[in-house]
């Protein structure tokens, strides 16, 4: 029984992954990936199987503001998660939300807005701490057409953040601007 319960999963797997087949590409040290999905709206429909979705992983080495951009002939849609896929395997895929690979838990930050129709295909002025993050696209057409393949160019800028101004340098920033509008307000009298 053992024996037969186990290799009804296997056969499940081995069909699971012909099936599906999301793409995990790692980004590569300029930031640039050329790549294809098949169909048109497999991320407004989260959908893992037939290549409709691609992953793309990277790494942020120190708090940055992050800008991604995506040139493709159709409507494509971006999330932003932090943690690292491995999985491809017919998971439950999230557009706008956390979920699961079944090995690491991913926790949305941003994305595009799946209900609107033609939204910007990027995210800009991202602030990400140190990490390892997901990107996840694929089209946000809605023609749902399950055969065609769509070229897509993504490009991920990844740059040190300038440190913020602290509160304290704020505050005599405005103590003094208010000192000045004061003096300039009594002389004028």
């Amino acid at each position: 029984m053992k024996y037969l319960f186990r290799t009804i999963c296997a056969v499940a797997m081995l069909g699971a992954a012909s099936v599906s087949q999301a793409s995990i590409i790692d980004l590569p040290v300029n930031g640039n990936v050329a790549g294809s999905v098949t169909g048109d709206s497999a991320w407004l429909l989260e959908n893992t199987y037939g290549d409709g979705l691609d992953y793309i992983l990277f790494e942020v080495t120190e708090a940055s503001l992050v800008d991604i951009v995506l040139n493709a002939s159709i409507d494509f849609g971006l999330s932003l998660y932090s943690g690292t896929v491995g999985n491809e395997y017919g998971i439950t895929f999230n557009n706008s939300g956390d979920f699961s690979d079944f090995f690491t838990d991913l926790t949305y930050i941003t994305g595009s807005d799946p209900f609107v129709p033609g939204a910007p295909d990027f995210l800009t002025g991202i602030s990400l701490t140190a990490g390892f993050y997901t990107l996840a696209l694929g089209g946000s057409e809605g023609l749902m057409d399950t055969f065609n393949e769509y070229d897509y160019e993504l490009s991920v800028d990844i740059n040190a953040q300038v440190s913020p101004v602290s509160e304290p340098s704020i505050v005599l920033l405005m103590l003094f601007s208010m000192t000045g509008m004061f003096a300039v307000r009594r002389k004028l009298k």
